[in-house]
């Protein structure tokens, strides 16, 4: 009896099994969102930075650099990336979608007196000239603000600049970020110490520093060409022909190999002319 009503049974509940829709993993689109166990921003910026020891110095023109020391770098790295948590990344120019690159602003690309260029030029408008409207520079993954400089109006050539570790042990630099006269909205640069999430706002496209173009320029630098930099005859070379060729660990940003997922994105939001 107990068989044959299993027997009646088993045709309706492979039917029922058929008709019920799969549920697909679901992975978090918000990127302003994108936290840790959901704490609040100010509480997890203590929380990461809780014992970091900070410097403060000037360049010789008198622009202000606040950053943290390399045994802080170690320790904020180790907890940043030791949460299992999926890992986020969105554009720089994230409400953008002129942006593009010249092969003058590619990883490498030759210079005044034959200097290499360590990172990506992005540029909005163009000619690089002042776009119309603010465009805003994002956050391309969750991170900690590790260094800060705010340039007087004469400085040296990164200007007004941000760097972040991303939770990928990650280093990311946004250079020529623009000054609080460069447009009539309130410009607030993130300050040391500051977690960000994907999204979040560093600043606006600008042009201080020694430029004269309107653009971003993004570096992207992990520990393991830092070491690969201080162990080559080639690199060491390249830092001693240029006071602006400081090694840094500076990777190619559109490079997967080297630059990891930011890559991709960048590929996707960014076209390239040649």
């Amino acid at each position: 009896m107990i068989r044959r009503i299993q027997n009646i049974l088993k045709p309706l509940t492979l039917s029922l099994a058929l008709l019920t829709p799969i549920k697909a993993p679901q992975y978090s689109e918000r990127l302003a969102h994108d936290v840790f166990q959901n704490e609040p921003v100010e509480v997890l910026s203590r929380h990461l930075t809780s014992g970091l020891v900070s410097i403060t110095k000037k360049n010789f023109r008198g622009g202000i650099i606040k950053e943290y020391d390399k045994s802080s770098l170690k320790v904020l790295k180790e907890r940043l990336t030791k949460r299992n948590m999926m890992v986020v990344y969105c554009s720089p120019l994230a409400d953008c979608r002129c942006a593009y690159t010249e092969n003058f602003g590619h990883f490498f690309a030759k210079r005044p007196l034959g200097r290499p260029h360590l990172g990506l030029d992005i540029f909005v408008t163009p000619y690089a000239l002042k776009p119309k409207k603010p465009v805003k520079v994002v956050a391309p993954i969750g991170g900690v603000v590790i260094m800060e400089k705010h340039a007087r109006q004469v400085d040296n050539l990164i200007g007004n600049s941000i760097i972040i570790m991303g939770r990928d042990g990650r280093r990311y630099a946004f250079e020529h970020l623009a000054k609080a006269s460069d447009y009539n909205e309130s410009i607030k640069l993130p300050k040391l110490g500051d977690y960000l999430n994907a999204g979040d706002a560093i600043g606006y496209i600008g042009h201080t520093g020694e430029t004269t173009l309107w653009h971003l320029h993004l570096s992207v630098m992990t520990d393991e060409m830092l070491e690969k930099q201080l162990k080559s005859k080639t690199w060491q070379k390249i830092a001693s022909e240029s006071q602006y060729s400081t090694l840094c660990g500076q990777v190619n940003p559109l490079s997967e190999k080297d630059a990891g997922p930011i890559a991709k994105v960048l590929h996707a939001h960014i076209k390239d002319r040649h």
